[in-house]
């Protein structure tokens, strides 16, 4: 997330009285820089700036190198991934970059030469001295196999072989909602659900369909329920919100063929369109025509469309549930106990509970002004080095618990550490959110794949979800096709 949410109740000690090392150190350092950009927030940015510094210590005290990490945030995923591209060929680029694995994608075809900007990582994670598992004065205990899987399979989920990414925190979308609202309706949806625990039991448990007959509900007693409600339910992603449901209905959305070639999986209008890509063609047009139904009977509203975030509906009680990144959750916590504060896992269709991974991945990248120094190898090594250290059971376990915006950790160690089983068995709304995400969700993670064109392929899916909705009442199957259709057109012509 971009935002600043409200820092978890279990701050680390860590940060008091920890100051940046680099406002300090000016232009006049004479140790090895490796320039990190990134999109944090000031609660993640402060905790990992900290770990930095402890990281660079380390490697001056055990192998006497000078060295300093400098954070740089430069706003948006998307702000990151145009400054990178910008400045490659000036070698204004960083080393360590925040990106989408869409993004490293398109960094891919920037490259004149294979390697000459993304550095392939497997080498280094299977290097016999600094590959994973082997620096212990780095806190580096194991394996590439103690990433939670679904994490680490991004990370070489490319249409090259290799390693091109690490995962570094990480979220998944899930449903705050008004505990005291929804009770409300409960009773008019099913009377035999009485009890706090058996309104959150259903709640969790809800498909999309049962969850739209929920809001079918609650809309016609939205004035009786509470004076301020406007929508029952408020997405805050177009894009993940359409994409999940093309994964949860089976309809393909993109894929590799036997020679390596992407293509867009309900593509219809594709030269020699497949069987399936026109069948998904129909189901997507179907799809969108059934979210429209229920959008125009008032149970839902979408950032996409009216251009808020879900946080700002549902802390002033504007609607009952919100639905975003659990990395944003804190937007979604009052200010005071005006209510209770639950959270769901998003209901889900066809039995098919899958949720997209969220969250900041990070990628080394090659620079053209280090190389011709002679510096570039070096910033590299210890690039993946820091890499490994932040990655480290028990430095993200820190990251997560007490420096987090609602991310888990990456690494299956990090979970047994004393630091995260004591945020877990403590009480506050980031605990609920975070066992949602670790019991309920329990790793069922949808994985994109990743090309050129990827990233422009969720942007017009983005648009053309909203589109869609901002249609009038009643939309013609053409009016939704010709959506659809400029959608598919525009992600081609990145391809």
């Amino acid at each position: 997330m971009n935002r600043n949410p409200i820092k978890l109740l279990f701050l680390s000690g860590l940060l008091v009285g920890a100051a940046s090392a680099l406002s300090s150190c000016g232009d006049k350092f004479d140790g090895l820089t490796i320039n990190f950009w990134h999109t944090f927030g000031h609660t993640v940015a402060d905790g990992l700036q900290v770990h930095a510094d402890n990281f660079a210590k380390a490697i001056q005290e055990n192998e006497g190198v000078k060295l300093r990490i400098q954070l740089t945030y430069k706003g948006g995923y998307d702000d990151v991934k145009g400054e990178v591209l910008k400045n490659f060929a000036v070698g204004g680029n960083p080393t360590i970059t925040v990106a989408y694995p869409d993004h490293v994608a398109d960094y891919f075809a920037s490259e004149s030469r294979d390697g000459e900007y993304v550095v392939n990582l497997a080498p280094f994670a299977n290097d016999s001295k600094i590959g994973f598992g082997k620096e212990d004065f780095l806190g580096d205990e194991y394996g590439a196999e103690d990433f939670v899987e679904a994490f680490y399979n991004e990370s070489t989920n490319y249409q090259k072989e290799g390693v091109y990414s690490i995962p570094f925190l990480k979220s998944t979308e899930v449903m705050m909602y008004n505990l005291e609202l929804v009770k409300k309706v409960m009773p008019y949806y099913d009377p035999s659900i009485q009890t706090d625990d058996e309104v959150r039991a259903c709640i969790n448990s809800l498909t999309w369909d049962e969850f739209m007959e929920f809001c079918e509900v609650a809309k016609g007693r939205l004035s009786s329920i509470s004076s301020t409600l406007e929508y029952p339910a408020y997405y805050d992603s177009d894009a993940n919100l359409l994409i999940t449901q093309l994964y949860q209905n089976n309809i393909p959305y993109a894929g590799f063929t036997e020679d390596g070639k992407s293509y867009i999986g309900f593509n219809g209008n594709a030269t020699n369109p497949t069987a399936a890509q026109t069948k998904a063609y129909g189901d997507v047009q179907k799809l969108l025509a059934k979210y429209k139904a229920w959008f125009d009977e008032g149970l839902f509203m979408t950032k996409g469309v009216n251009g808020e975030y879900s946080s700002n509906y549902f802390v002033p009680q504007k609607c009952m549930f919100a639905i975003g990144s659990s990395g944003g959750s804190g937007y979604s916590m009052p200010s005071s106990n005006e209510f209770t504060v639950e959270c769901a896992k998003v209901p889900y269709a066809n039995n098919n509970p899958l949720y997209v991974t969220q969250g900041p991945t990070l990628a080394i990248l090659n620079n053209s002004k280090l190389v011709a120094s002679g510096e570039n190898d070096q910033a590299v090594k210890y690039a993946w080095k820091f890499l490994k250290y932040i990655t480290n059971g028990k430095v993200n376990a820190q990251m997560c618990t007490s420096n987090s915006e609602g991310y888990i950790p990456v690494r299956e160690s990090a979970y047994t550490t004393a630091a995260f089983t004591s945020f877990m068995a403590s009480e506050t709304p980031y605990v609920k959110v975070a066992k949602v995400v670790v019991n309920d969700v329990n790793g069922r993670y949808l994985s994109t794949p990743v090309f050129k064109g990827s990233a422009e392929l969720r942007n017009q899916c983005e648009g053309c979800f909203a589109d869609v909705m901002k249609l009038g009442k009643n939309p013609s199957e053409g009016q939704i096709k010709t959506i659809l259709d400029r959608a598919i057109s525009e992600t081609v012509k990145k391809m």
